[in-house]
């Protein structure tokens, strides 16, 4: 009996050290993950060749040690059933077209001016093959599972979303001292000049602006958590609001900070949204207009604040401003090149369209492009990563053909991401993008039902759901999703929504 009783024994030690070294695992690929929520946007916002190889790799890495935890662990992913299965279609049918599909002839002519656009403004272009592209984009789906399976704990939860805030927070504070000490480039390298007003790491207002509206709304809702958990206003709890309500205002400030006209229209709508959410949490009890009034003064301070720290840059802001309002000045006549009589000294031609002087006239003409590009495309696409390669063959417009951000993005995301991805990969997006909204809304209502003060998990989802709406917002109009940093913060929100299952109270 003896005997017989330790037989079972012999193999429990085995298999706990299996658990366990699985669980080392595990939370090492959470560990590579958050080096990459810090490393993607101080690399130049993973924009630059070797950095965007650098992030493949340290994700690549994320996703081996995840899956080989899950083998020692022998444990499924806590991932739910159609986010696996949507990320499991975009990787088999985006590799098989990149390895299958035959590219479209190349343009001489093209490939000429945009080798002449890249030896120019190396610093503006976001150059990768689409073989790299797919590679980025496998490392960005497994981000989604990792974070989503790890969100299952309360401190990889936390962990992510504490990241994301510190990190964009960074960002903006170094955006800061740029404008201080009158910076003409990126991080003070003077070496590579750039196109535009580029802020932080980042080479364009629009995409600066795109990523500090994923990261501030993160802050505010853990500000909202902290004013409503119900706990006693304890200094511990004072100096919780302090924190999160100092990196609210950040954030804010670093969206007034940069140009894009957008972007600060979104904050605007961001926080009318934020406000509703408290009345509609709140319905019976006067503290919401305590919430909304402590974001109106974080508003408030950050635009004095930037008013007063650099008012040069406030002068541009409003500027900007009055011509989308002020019908601009007809454009002085073109420095000619050698290479055209009608090419620009800035290495693009105007158009010939009427419609390019209107408002929002030269996206409406790339948002005809990809129409035409779309039949043509079929169900899986040309392939993630071509459209450089490929919308050249459906415009004749001089503009859209020359300008450096044209032959890179098609300044509609949903419209570049059915070209490149074709119908069935837009809709396996879809899916993983509307589900975990759905997901983070059917928390909320819960976390309404239940009627108790809030926890962080619901300051969490709260501002995970903003950022995520304000760049969905912000994609109809520009290219933040085709931005790797921008995209890995999306998915990383993402997993912190799909997860349903609530926290554990330990990392165990």
């Amino acid at each position: 009996m003896i005997a017989d009783a330790s037989i079972p024994m012999t193999g429990c030690p085995r298999r706990v050290t299996a658990v366990a070294f699985g669980d080392f695992l595990s939370g090492s690929a959470g560990a590579f993950l958050v080096i990459g929520i810090i490393a993607a946007p101080w690399m130049y916002g993973a924009t630059r060749h070797w950095a965007i190889i650098a992030l493949c790799q340290c994700l690549s890495c994320m996703a081996g040690l995840w899956i080989i935890g899950l083998l020692f662990s022998q444990r499924p992913p806590a991932v739910p059933l159609p986010l696996l299965t949507a990320a499991f279609f975009l990787l088999l049918s985006g590799w098989g077209v990149v390895l299958t599909r035959p590219a479209l002839p190349p343009d001489p002519e093209f490939a000429a001016h945009f080798a002449e656009l890249y030896a120019r403004w190396p610093g503006s272009f976001i150059v990768k093959t689409p073989v790299e592209t797919m590679w980025l984009y496998t490392g960005l789906l497994a981000a989604a599972l990792v974070a989503t399976d790890l969100s299952r704990r309360r401190f990889w939860q936390e962990s992510f979303a504490i990241t994301i805030v510190a990190t964009g927070a960074s960002i903006v504070l170094l955006g800061f001292a740029q404008i201080r000490s009158g910076a003409t480039a990126m991080l003070w390298d003077t070496r590579v000049p750039f196109v535009g007003y580029f802020f932080g790491t980042y080479f364009h207002r629009t995409i600066a602006g795109a990523f500090i509206n994923l990261t501030w709304p993160v802050a505010a809702g853990l500000l909202l958590y902290a004013l409503y958990c119900g706990a006693k206003m304890t200094p511990a709890r004072i100096a919780e609001i302090a924190l999160w309500g100092l990196l609210t205002a950040i954030g804010v400030s670093g969206i007034f900070a940069q140009l894009c006209r957008f972007a600060q229209a979104n904050v605007g709508f961001l926080l009318i949204a934020l406000i509703g959410w408290l009345i509609w949490r709140f319905p019976a009890r006067r503290t919401p207009y305590i919430g909304a009034g402590i974001l109106l003064i974080c508003l408030l301070a950050s635009i004095a604040c930037v008013v007063n720290f650099s008012p040069s840059t406030a002068d541009s802001i409003k500027a900007r401003w009055k011509s989308s309002f002020v019908p601009a000045a007809p454009p002085p006549p073109p420095q000619t090149s050698l290479q055209s009589p009608r090419m620009r000294a800035d290495l693009f031609m105007e158009s010939d369209n009427p419609i390019a002087s209107q408002f929002m006239g030269t996206e409406r003409m790339a948002d005809a492009t990809c129409l035409r590009m779309i039949p043509a495309a079929g169900l899986f696409g040309f392939g993630p990563g071509t459209w450089s390669r490929t919308y050249f063959h459906f415009t004749t417009d001089p503009l859209l053909r020359t300008f450096f951000l044209y032959t890179q993005f098609a300044h509609q995301d949903y419209l570049q991401t059915i070209v490149e991805w074709g119908l069935l990969g837009a809709a396996a997006w879809g899916l993983i993008l509307f589900g975990g909204l759905r997901s983070g809304f059917a928390r909320l209502r819960r976390f309404r039902r239940e009627g108790a003060g809030m926890t962080r998990e619901e300051g969490i989802v709260l501002g995970a759901l903003a950022s995520l709406i304000g760049v969905l917002l912000h994609s109809m109009i520009d290219f933040p999703l085709q931005i790797p940093s921008i995209q890995l913060y999306a998915c990383v929100l993402l997993a912190l929504l799909w997860q349903r299952n609530p926290p554990a109270l330990a990392d165990q």
